[in-house]
C-alpha cells in the first residue's frame, strides 16, 4: 500500500513545521530526522488547524480527464494529469499563502 501514498516534500514539511503543525521527529544515533508526514496528514492539519477549505477534484476537458484545486478565497490552479500533482500542489499553494500572510497558529 505504500506506493499509493503521497508524502508530503523535505520543503513542504519544514513550512509545516515553522507554522506549527505537530510534525513528529525523532533522534536515532544523536541524529534528528523530521518524518515527512502524508498528504492526507497534511491537507487535514490545513483544513482543521489552519481553517483553509482546500478542495481537489477533477473536470474532464477534450475527453481527458484532468485535476485542479481550489482553497477557498485565494487560490486555484490549472489542470493536472494526475491527482498527486494537484494534492502536492494544493499544500505548496496553501503553506505559501500562510507564510507569506504571517498566519501562524
Amino acid at each position: 500500500m505504500n506506493r499509493y501514498t503521497i508524502y508530503c516534500t523535505e520543503e513542504q514539511t519544514r513550512k509545516a513545521f515553522e507554522l506549527g503543525a505537530p510534525i513528529e521527529i525523532f533522534n536515532a544515533d544523536g541524529n534528528i530526522e523530521i518524518i515527512e508526514p502524508t498528504a492526507e496528514q497534511m491537507i487535514g492539519w490545513l483544513r482543521k488547524e489552519m481553517k483553509l477549505a482546500i478542495s481537489i477534484d477533477y473536470n474532464i476537458q477534450n475527453n481527458i480527464l484532468v485535476w485542479f484545486y481550489s482553497i477557498f478565497n485565494f487560490a486555484y490552479s490549472n489542470t493536472f494529469s494526475e491527482p498527486e500533482e494537484a494534492t502536492l500542489a494544493a499544500i505548496d499553494a496553501a503553506l505559501d499563502y500562510l507564510v507569506n500572510n504571517k498566519l501562524l497558529k
